[in-house]
């Protein structure tokens, strides 16, 4: 890990609906802070029901603000699970900890990795609510450029949920840096 600070500020301006709606980031990477503002001036959520679906709160429907309201608290959460995963990560002393908040049906997940060696990566993903789907993943690294990876669903719960009802998988993925 680099101990340099990498300090973050970046604008976004864009146009909906005759307000100009500003999305900033500010603050180093391992604190990012998201502001919103609009001119002419609005509340925060009439600026964050511009952003996603174009229109003022007061013309949205009801189930279009439940998902505002969700997609606002997965927002919130992230940016409260972000410093505490990078805290555990360090006291475990784990290559890879993330909590990734649930967006609608979905629970939380948490998800863990150890690079065992140079060329080898473990990783477990657990999802909590519902079935509770767990997957163990092992990345092998052939070349620098070629990726064996294989994921095992205990339980005869399924790799990959889109997928067919599969336990395990074994992919080779090509690496593409720019």
């Amino acid at each position: 890990m680099v101990g340099r600070i990498l300090s973050l500020s970046n604008t976004a301006e864009r146009g909906i609906s005759g307000v100009t709606v500003q999305v900033r980031i500010q603050g180093t990477a391992a604190e990012p802070v998201l502001m919103l503002s609009s001119t002419p001036s609005l509340d925060q959520g009439d600026i964050l029901a511009l952003v996603v679906f174009n229109r003022p709160m007061n013309q949205l429907g009801e189930s279009q603000k439940v998902s505002l309201a969700a997609r606002a608290g997965a927002l919130a959460a992230s940016a409260l699970a972000t410093p505490i995963a990078d805290s555990v990560a360090r006291a475990l002393n784990l290559d890879l900890f993330e909590i990734q908040t649930g967006s609608a049906g979905a629970g939380t997940t948490v998800v863990v990795g150890r690079q065992v060696n140079e060329r080898l990566f473990v990783g477990f993903r657990h999802e909590f609510g519902g079935e509770g789907a767990n997957r163990l993943t092992f990345e092998y690294r052939l070349t620098e450029f070629l990726r064996l990876v294989s994921s095992v669903a205990p339980g005869g719960q399924s790799v990959n949920p889109s997928a067919r009802n599969e336990t395990a998988g074994l992919d080779l993925f090509f690496v593409i840096r720019r």
